[in-house]
């Protein structure tokens, strides 16, 4: 039988999520076939084990050589391996927590039939560290005053929730492939671009939109994902990210300082030396932000000399 969700997860080492996944995906509410698709990009530790433990005759796995993946590129390739109607990408770090998650998700589509993205929302683990916590939900936290009575955004340029302008860009198009659902007829007419670091998922919601399709936040879909990087890691990853939003996107970049102090003001069971901590913490990685700002607009400033 043709399965209704497509579900693409690319993996590379993941020995020690991979199972975590997989065991939440079948614990969620399935009734109707699904496919999973997992693209495993060279994994050199017991990840394609782990997988075939599971002994699912729904899970496929699809090898390339890590130097041919691509965030873009790669799920392309996951969506010609498919057949469902919907696809849903998931990372393979990433947890489901909502057991409703593909049958809210398929109510969406099935209410908003221009509907072309359904995106969960994400909470971080515990043993990420606090700075890095705000990072992972604050684009979730900016869309949370839009919700409506079920929980959800219809994001349409044809009825919008906020103006459509330069310095809300970023919150239309914010999307995350951590966790979101494609229409399959989206994706075979508007496939992912090759993208270099990333953001893939950024890009298709702006194309959603300019095509005039919409897309869906929903709020009561969750799973956990966040990462735990060192500093230099995560000043590595941000110089990427800003790079993507204000060179590649073009839009702005809102700093957020005040909302992320205020929350750690508003920790409970946290002391106030550990407050006043984070808070300094805070200001030391928005320094090295500002240096990387600094740094990209200097180079771009000798690139037209």
């Amino acid at each position: 039988m043709k399965p209704f969700f497509s579900i693409i997860i690319p993996v590379y080492n993941r020995e020690e999520t991979i199972a975590a996944l997989l065991t939440s995906l079948f614990a969620c509410n399935l009734p109707f076939p699904i496919e999973v698709i997992i693209i495993n990009s060279g994994s050199t530790d017991r990840t394609k084990e782990i997988i075939h433990g599971f002994n699912d005759k729904r899970i496929t796995i699809v090898d390339i050589k890590k130097e041919e993946f691509n965030h873009g590129l790669t799920r392309n390739l996951g969506v010609k391996k498919s057949s469902g109607a919907y696809v849903y990408f998931f990372s393979g770090d990433a947890q489901i927590i909502s057991k409703d998650i593909f049958t809210r998700t398929l109510s969406h589509f099935q209410s908003y039939p221009n509907c072309a993205i359904v995106f969960a929302r994400q909470i971080p683990y515990d043993t990420t560290p606090m700075i890095q916590k705000l990072e992972t939900t604050v684009y979730f936290d900016d869309l949370s005053s839009y919700l409506d009575k079920n929980g959800i955004i219809v994001q349409t340029t044809a009825k919008p929730f906020i103006p459509f302008n330069e310095e809300n860009k970023m919150l239309w198009y914010f999307s995350s492939d951590v966790a979101a659902c494609y229409r399959r007829t989206f994706l075979t007419t508007c496939p992912f671009p090759h993208t270099e670091y990333g953001g893939e998922d950024v890009f298709a919601a702006r194309i959603a939109l300019e095509k005039g399709y919409s897309k869906i936040y929903d709020a009561k879909i969750i799973v956990q994902h966040s990462h735990n990087y060192t500093f230099l890691e995560y000043i590595k990853r941000e110089k990427v990210e800003m790079g993507l939003i204000t060179e590649k996107l073009k839009v702005q970049k809102k700093i957020r300082l005040l909302k992320k102090i205020k929350k750690i003001c508003k920790l409970e069971n946290v002391s106030l030396w550990k407050k006043v901590h984070y808070s300094i913490e805070l200001l030391g990685y928005y320094v090295a932000k500002a240096f990387i700002l600094l740094f990209s607009r200097l180079r771009n400033l000798f690139c037209y000399l």
